[in-house]
């Protein structure tokens, strides 16, 4: 764990908490581009393997082949929120490292704290992934002006849900196991 929320210092404007992200992304930058780099080449491996996924599946569970299409979208999409989901985490904690007093934290102990967090980020994602994936869609493809005055609502809330992720990645004083609940 990276240190404890009581020593942490924030900068004293936005403008300050602007630039502590840029030098402590630009600090971690190797890391983080090469974790970028692995994320293009695990989902552009999963779209050459997702077909084969999907058709594997069908002869195991009998599914219908047509429906194999879904599952080879919701392999590559749940993959892509995942990795996603991730790589923000990590970086969230790297700049709340930052914050501590003392020595920035090394780059394998973000890594550690990161990976240990995973599935939380993970299970965030794919929840705020679902719920983008039927609210958008209804609010925008009705057609009724109704439903579309509730866009800007629809997309405060999934934009404050996504904080979530952000959430969980810094919060040391709940219990892993509820965080997703919190």
């Amino acid at each position: 764990m990276i240190g404890d929320r009581d020593e942490i210092r924030l900068p004293e404007s936005v403008g300050g908490l602007f630039e502590l992200a840029f030098v402590s992304y630009g600090r971690r930058l190797p890391l983080y581009l090469g974790l970028a780099v692995s994320a293009f080449l695990v989902q552009g491996l999963l779209v050459l393997a997702a077909p084969k996924l999907a058709l594997a599946l069908h002869g195991l569970f009998a599914i219908d082949p047509a429906k194999t299409e879904g599952i080879r979208t919701g392999l590559v999409l749940g993959a892509n929120f995942v990795i996603d989901a991730f790589i923000c985490g990590l970086v969230t904690i790297g700049v709340v490292a930052d914050l501590q007093p003392g020595t920035p934290a090394a780059d394998r102990v973000i890594l550690g704290d990161a990976l240990a967090r995973w599935w939380i980020f993970a299970l965030l994602a794919g929840a705020i992934g679902l719920l983008f994936g039927e609210m958008l869609p209804e609010v925008l493809g009705s057609g009724d002006p109704t439903m579309l005055a509730l866009l800007p609502i629809v997309l405060v809330f999934l934009g404050a849900l996504s904080l979530a992720t952000v959430v969980a990645a810094i919060d040391r004083t709940t219990n892993e196991a509820l965080l997703p609940i919190v």
